[in-house]
């Protein structure tokens, strides 16, 4: 599953052109050689007709908002909607559980690679309670004495 990136966007400042809605499928219809990423597709209203602009995203490390404004209306868009790129990029946080004594704890790693503060024991995801990991058996049978 893909990872879903919330708005406003760390990384690019977003001018929607027109309602996502409108269209049967949006793709990458252009780069820029400044990294601008402009976005779009076939409306629903004629989906064999050309492709329209719907969305265009600018690289926040190259444009700052303003920027981006000058670009659109130097190329005469005008967006219904603009997201200013977000301060920071933010982490997933996850809430483990030890399955050994419950004790819990706020994370940014991966509950499955950490070991209880508490006890040592196996801690896992507190949202999805289970019996945690299993050690794996090997799928190949353990050579003793390659003599034999």
């Amino acid at each position: 599953m893909a990872e879903q990136i919330s708005k406003p966007y760390p990384n690019y400042h977003a001018a929607r052109i027109r309602a996502k809605g409108s269209f049967t499928r949006i793709r990458v219809l252009q780069t820029t050689k400044e990294g601008i990423l402009i976005k779009g597709g076939p409306l629903k209203s004629n989906p064999s007709g050309p492709t329209k602009v719907q969305t265009i995203w600018f690289p926040k490390d190259k444009f700052t908002t303003a920027q981006a404004k000058a670009w659109l209306k130097e190329h005469k868009y005008t967006s219904i909607l603009f997201e200013p790129a977000s301060e920071k990029s933010e982490k997933a946080s996850y809430t483990c559980e030890c399955i050994e004594c419950s004790h819990t704890v706020e994370t940014d790693k991966h509950c499955k690679d950490l070991k209880c503060s508490e006890c040592g024991g196996q801690m896992r995801r507190k949202e999805r309670p289970g019996p945690g990991q299993k050690k794996q058996k090997s799928l190949w049978p353990t050579i003793s004495n390659r003599n034999d």
